[in-house]
């Protein structure tokens, strides 16, 4: 099962090339994640175990580590990579790191031809945990526990300077055993600060669209530069999606990517936000709402947005408490 990507402290950061006798100096076994792994041990520690899943950017892998005997996850990304990742993430996570929905990492570092993050092994995706459902959605109380979480999160995260541009259901990743209610945010390699200096970046057009299509903001299909209202957007689409299984403009083709994205773009702005949240609880309708009508520079209601769901958790009857996920 795909487990997540992961990040470390840049202090933890060898700047060279290592130079140990069990460097990593061709691909990894078991590189198309099939089959099974052969054993390798980075720097006399970190036993190199099977793949968990890969993606543009890199490949995860278990790893037991020897000196505490857990088992850890890695993200082993080869250093002539063409958009490489790695060491970026680990100076994001190095900044955004203390929150309890931003996972613990432990160290980063280059071995051989590969940059390596490690942190703490994750559970299944909340787009892996969608796919097991019977019905493709997750229930109501499940959906509104996790809510809060996100909001949480991505509120630290807005506070810590830095929007994430690529809010998705595989980038959020249950804990376990005494973690296992808590959801975490990874992959941070599309994160981009959006204020420096108590100075919000400017609102620029004809920008490329980055991120994922599914969830983009109506304003990142137009061009626009993203600022903290479009990770909101985002989420909503995704809490949408999460308890209904589908977004009307899934499933769209085209000759050509830049097609697809425009039919995508249409449907999306086409379809009213009642029609979207048809079937579901009004809250979710006017939390895009709120999304869609802030101002570029403009911080979330982020209290008011929580007091929407936490006020349909309490007519539903609900507890924060409970932890009743549907795959508990």
């Amino acid at each position: 099962m795909y487990k997540h990507d992961c990040a470390m402290h840049p202090r933890d950061t060898d700047s060279g090339v290592s130079q140990h006798d069990d460097a990593v100096h061709h691909p990894p076994p078991n590189d198309d994640c099939d089959g099974e792994s052969e054993s390798i041990t980075i720097r006399q520690r970190y036993e190199l175990g099977s793949c968990l899943g890969k993606g543009s950017f890199g490949r995860i892998y278990r790893m037991h580590d020897q000196l505490t005997g857990l088992d850890v996850a890695a993200k082993l990304e080869h250093t002539s990579s063409k958009h490489p990742q790695v060491v970026y993430e680990s100076k994001i996570y190095d900044a955004v790191m203390g929150h309890a929905n931003i996972p613990n990492v432990h160290t980063s570092f280059q071995e051989g031809e590969y940059n390596i993050l490690v942190m703490d092994m994750l559970g299944a995706s909340l787009e892996d945990l969608i796919k097991e459902r019977p019905g493709g959605a997750f229930s109501l109380r499940t959906v509104l526990l996790l809510a809060r979480q996100l909001i949480n999160v991505l509120q630290h995260l807005h506070e810590k300077d830095f929007i994430h541009r690529d809010i998705k259901p595989e980038n959020f990743l249950m804990g376990t055993q005494h973690t296992s209610s808590i959801v975490y945010l990874i992959d941070m390699g599309l994160v981009k600060r959006y204020r420096q200096h108590d100075q919000h970046i400017f609102k620029k057009t004809n920008k490329s669209l980055v991120g994922t299509v599914r969830y983009a903001s109506v304003d990142t299909h137009r061009g626009i530069e993203q600022s903290r209202k479009d990770d909101m957007e985002s989420l909503g689409y995704m809490l949408v999606y999460l308890l209904k299984g589908s977004l009307p403009w899934q499933n769209m083709h085209g000759d050509t990517l830049s097609q697809k994205y425009e039919k995508i773009h249409r449907v999306k702005t086409s379809t009213s936000l009642d029609a979207l949240c048809a079937d579901v609880p009004g809250a979710f309708c006017e939390y895009l709402r709120m999304c869609r009508e802030m101002a570029f520079d403009e911080r979330p209601d982020y209290d008011g947005m929580r007091h929407l769901f936490n006020k349909l958790m309490e007519e539903n009857g609900f507890s924060y408490d409970d932890h009743d996920y549907d795959w508990s």
